[in-house]
């Protein structure tokens, strides 16, 4: 028997320790330590570590997957997929900045330095 109340008595004691830290994260705006925030879960509160707002690197379009052709004014663009080639074509009046962009890439990676 003393140690079915002896369970009872940790199981409250860890049952009000959670419900203290759950008190105490609320009372601190739920920040607990620089760059981890609580957030109440359904399970009880959870340290969590808050993003850090980098700004992404623009990468440019993969060449090895995308082509384009030239035929007068069109512009014939075409980029392999795992069903096969998807291909599209724009008037040169018309591209969006990223067709801008391979067509760029693709212009300069196609020049080779002049050999004197």
């Amino acid at each position: 028997m003393e140690n079915l109340f002896h369970r009872r008595d940790r199981r409250e004691r860890r049952g009000n320790a959670l419900v203290l830290l759950g008190a105490l994260c609320g009372l601190c705006g739920g920040v607990l330590a620089e760059n981890k925030q609580t957030v109440q879960t359904p399970f009880g509160p959870a340290v969590r570590q808050q993003k850090t707002e980098t700004a992404p690197a623009k990468r440019g379009p993969d060449l090895s997957l995308l082509r384009a052709e030239e035929k007068g004014d069109t512009i014939t663009f075409r980029r392999k997929t795992p069903f096969g080639d998807s291909v599209w074509t724009r008037k040169r009046s018309e591209l969006s900045p990223i067709e801008k962009d391979i067509l760029a890439a693709q212009a300069s990676a196609t020049k080779t330095p002049d050999k004197k």
